[in-house]
């Protein structure tokens, strides 16, 4: 029976899986035969858990899901100029604020403000607001509804302010999840006595406990792509996840791990004592799930390559704009996908298959291309409604003009 890498324990047959990369990152690949079940659960509610909280802010602007193909986490409570944003985990700022508020004026006139999200539907939302309304001023709903539909009343849509995110990587909590997921995957190869041989017991210890002594004598940051990235681009996308594990002719076992194709960590596995000339490899595309753990048998890492890795800033800020502009670009893609259901919407066009009359085609268009250039000088979108938009939207007829 195969024994922990980490503890020495009895693997037993029914325990929880062991992700090779951490499903945070979209890892698929798994396996029962390498840590045991507390050693896994500890290292999943510790390093692995610190390590996807440093890159929750990347996975959520990129919208990489988990392996699992679960949506990236949600950043709460981000500043955009005087207001409290959520980024909701499909990449959508929603408002943190409350749903409505009423101004009392000189007149005896009341003025109420709705906030609406653009993921909210507005006439749900209206009908809760309305119930909310009643309930405040101790009046039936359909005198609420009425003296809603009485009023004067427009949308304003905006853009929000600019926000910055934050985030880090490369503490030595996140280097230990680094470490254990290339000794999870050497192992599959050589064997769990081997991975628990003296020859790899700093490594062990490294994941197991920490130590800056490691750190700083087998742990080095890399921002040079890798020999092969061109062709990982194309197979894996731009932003490739890339677990690489190779050892020399003396045994010298030395794994590299790129993350998201923006910096890699070289890591010394062994310096001896390990299988010589052989080595392995996963990589996965972190869009869309897509991975292999044959990759090895393709392209070649070599050892001395490895060892001499550089960090350059220049090189990782440089990586980190082509994500900026990805970011940007999917942002405007899905605010156009979003103005042009709005506006079909309006126009009663409700079928992706139905023709849009000839009459009507230069309205939307023009009325698409006044909204997405006020989206993007940030210049908020003024629409008043009329009577009959008000009494649709409150319920108080139906679309066609039926009460």
């Amino acid at each position: 029976m195969n024994r922990c890498i980490f503890c020495g324990r009895d693997l037993t047959e029914n325990k929880k899986p062991e992700h090779v990369l951490a499903t945070a990152f979209g890892g698929r690949k798994s396996t029962t035969a390498v840590v045991c079940g507390e050693c896994n659960q500890r290292f999943g509610g510790t390093i692995d858990k610190e390590f996807a909280e440093q890159l929750k802010v990347l996975r959520n602007q990129l919208q990489f899901p988990s392996g699992s193909g679960k949506r990236p986490p949600q950043i709460p409570n981000v500043r955009s100029g005087t207001d409290r944003l959520n980024i909701r985990n499909d990449g959508t700022p929603e408002l943190v604020i409350k749903p409505f508020h009423t101004l009392s004026h000189d007149d005896g006139t009341r003025q109420i403000e709705i906030v609406i999200n653009e993921t909210e539907d507005l006439r749900e939302k209206l009908a809760r607001i309305v119930s909310s309304l009643a309930a405040k001023f101790r009046l039936p709903e359909d005198d609420i509804k009425r003296k809603l539909a009485d009023g004067v009343a427009k949308t304003v849509r905006k853009r929000p302010k600019p926000f910055s995110l934050s985030f880090s990587f490369g503490c030595i909590n996140s280097l230990r999840s680094i470490t254990k997921s290339a000794l999870v995957l050497w192992a599959l190869l050589v064997g769990n006595e081997e991975v628990r041989s003296n020859a790899y017991k700093d490594a062990r210890a490294f994941v197991t406990e920490g130590g800056e002594a490691f750190n700083r004598t087998k742990v080095l940051g890399d921002s040079r792509h890798t020999p092969s990235t061109a062709e990982l681009c194309h197979r894996f996308s731009k932003f490739f996840t890339l677990v690489y594990v190779t050892s020399d002719a003396d045994g010298r076992v030395v794994a590299h791990f790129t993350l998201y194709n923006f910096i890699a960590w070289r890591i010394v596995l062994a310096e001896q004592g390990g299988t010589p000339n052989i080595k392995t490899a996963l990589v996965s595309n972190p869009i869309n799930l897509e991975w292999s753990d044959t990759i090895a048998e393709e392209i070649d890492i070599p050892v001395d390559w490895m060892d001499k890795a550089v960090c350059a800033e220049g090189d990782v800020i440089n990586r980190l704009a082509t994500a900026a502009e990805y970011v940007a670009e999917v942002s405007l893609i899905r605010e156009i996908e979003k103005l042009v259901e709005e506006v079909s919407r309006t126009h009663d066009v409700r079928n992706d298959n139905d023709t849009i009359p000839s009459s009507i085609v230069y309205d939307m268009i023009t009325e698409i291309s006044e909204k997405l250039a006020l989206y993007t000088l940030r210049v908020p979108y003024e629409q008043r409604l009329t009577p009959d938009d008000l009494e649709i939207l409150l319920g108080l007829k139906k679309l066609g003009g039926d009460t």
